[in-house]
Formats: structure tokens, sequence, C-alpha cells
């Protein structure tokens, strides 16, 4: 989108912008990373 990348979640956020297509591969492994750790920390606790 105008020369800027996004990526949309299954949680229904939309994340960027990005400058670069590369930035936004990297942050999405990082929210993949962020969110399973959530997921492993919330079961820890049950």
């Amino acid at each position: 989108m105008n020369g800027q990348y996004f990526f949309a979640t299954r949680e229904g956020t939309l994340e960027g912008p990005y400058f670069t297509r590369a930035d936004a591969e990297r942050e999405i492994t990082s929210y993949i990373r962020r969110m399973v750790q959530a997921k492993e920390m919330i079961a820890s606790r049950a």
C-alpha cells in the first residue's frame, strides 16, 4: 500500500507500516514468536 508493507493477523490486527518487504517478513516472524510465547506462558499457568 503506497510503497509500504503491512500484514494482517488472524487476531484481526493490521501490523505495519514497514518500509521494505524484508522488514515486514522479519516482523511477521517476530510476531509469531511472541504469540507462541504468550500461549505457552498462559498454558504453563493453568
